[in-house]
């Protein structure tokens, strides 16, 4: 399959939480400035459902299933997997939005 002969994949199933928090920390930047001055925008981080609080490592399985299908791409089960937490995301704006 593509990840096995992908070199990116070769390290194994997991990455170690700090370093995707490193990576990321500069995105949720730039989306917290574009947040604050677009009133209308809202920001859904999907990291908490990706990588649990508490753990050191992150997997790229869930329930035995890929979240991913390379190093960065989610799966079909990926989206899936994180569509509880965006419709929920999704429904609290919406209620902000219209006042409840």
């Amino acid at each position: 399959s593509y990840n096995r002969s992908n070199g990116i994949c070769q390290p194994g199933l997991s990455m170690e939480r700090p370093l995707l928090e490193q990576y990321r920390a500069p995105v949720l930047e730039a989306f917290k400035n574009i947040a604050q001055r677009l009133p209308n925008v809202s920001v859904w981080d999907p990291f908490a459902v990706l990588c649990p609080a508490g753990q050191e490592r992150c997997d790229t399985l869930a329930e035995g299933r890929p979240l991913f299908f390379d190093a960065d791409h989610l799966s079909n089960y990926g989206n899936a997997y994180l569509l509880p937490s965006f419709v929920q995301a999704m429904t609290k704006t919406q209620q902000r939005s219209q006042g409840r």
